[in-house]
C-alpha cells in the first residue's frame, strides 16, 4: 500500500512538471506574451505667464497709472490666475491637450517607431499645478526621446491656448525610463505554476479514480472462521 501511494505521488508530480513545462513552451512559441515596455515620464508645471497684461486705454483727462498702481494690478491679476490654477481648470485642459494624436506622431518620428507602438498618459500630480506626462515605448531610449519631442512640440501650442499661462518643465524625460508591467520571467513562472497545478490536479483525479476502480474489482476477503468453543 505504501509503495502504491509513493508511485501515485511520483506520477502526480511528474504530470504537473510536464504540463507546466509544456505551458511555458506553448506560451513562448505562440507569441501571447506581451512585449517588453519601457515608460518615461516628465513633470510639468502650469504657472501664470510673467508677461503683464496689456495696458488699458486712458480716458480723456485720465492720468497714466503709476508704477505702484501697475504693480498692484499685476499682483491682483496673478492672484486671480493662481486661483484658476488652484481650481484645476488650466491644468486639466493642458493635461488632456498633450494626448492629442499629432503630438504622438511627433514622438513616434523622433523615437523611430510606429505611433501604434506608443501609449501616452497625462494626469495631475497631487496638486492642480503639476502635470505628469508618461510615454510607453518598446525601448528606454525611444520612450525618453519620444516624450521629450512630444512635450517640446506641445508646449508652444498649450501656452497659446492657455494665453496668460506658461508651462515649465520641472523634470525632463531623460534618464527616467523604466521597465513597465510584469517582467516576462515572472509571467513565465506564473504560467509554469498554473500548468503544474492543472496537470497535478488532473493526475490526482485520474489516480484516485483508478484506485477506486481497482478496489471495487478486488474480491472481498473471505470471512474469518470462528474457532470452536472449548
Amino acid at each position: 500500500m505504501a509503495g502504491s501511494s509513493r508511485r501515485s505521488m511520483i506520477v502526480i508530480a511528474a504530470a504537473g512538471l510536464i504540463v507546466g513545462v509544456l505551458a511555458v513552451v506553448v506560451a513562448l512559441g505562440s507569441g501571447v506574451l506581451p512585449e517588453r515596455v519601457y515608460r518615461a515620464e516628465t513633470v510639468l508645471a502650469i504657472v501664470p505667464a510673467p508677461v503683464p497684461p496689456p495696458p488699458k486705454p486712458l480716458k480723456p483727462g485720465e492720468l497714466p497709472p503709476t508704477a505702484a498702481d501697475v504693480a498692484a494690478e499685476l499682483e491682483e491679476t496673478r492672484a486671480g490666475l493662481w486661483d484658476k490654477i488652484s481650481a484645476g481648470t488650466p491644468s486639466t485642459i493642458a493635461a488632456q491637450f498633450y494626448l492629442q494624436g499629432r503630438f504622438k506622431d511627433v514622438a513616434a518620428k523622433a523615437a523611430g517607431v510606429a505611433p501604434t507602438d506608443l501609449a501616452a498618459t497625462s494626469t495631475l500630480l497631487g496638486t492642480s499645478v503639476l502635470i505628469d506626462v508618461k510615454l510607453d515605448a518598446p525601448t528606454a531610449s525611444a520612450a525618453e526621446t519620444g516624450l521629450d519631442a512630444m512635450v517640446q512640440a506641445a508646449n508652444p501650442v498649450v501656452k497659446t491656448m492657455l494665453e496668460r499661462y506658461d508651462v515649465k518643465v520641472l523634470q525632463p524625460a531623460v534618464d527616467t525610463a523604466k521597465a513597465a508591467g510584469i517582467p516576462q520571467s515572472q509571467l513565465l513562472l506564473l504560467i509554469f505554476l498554473g500548468g503544474a497545478m492543472f496537470g497535478s490536479g488532473i493526475a490526482l483525479v485520474v489516480t484516485r479514480a483508478r484506485s477506486r476502480l481497482r478496489t471495487e474489482d478486488e474480491p472481498p476477503p473471505p470471512p474469518r472462521r470462528r474457532s470452536p468453543a472449548r
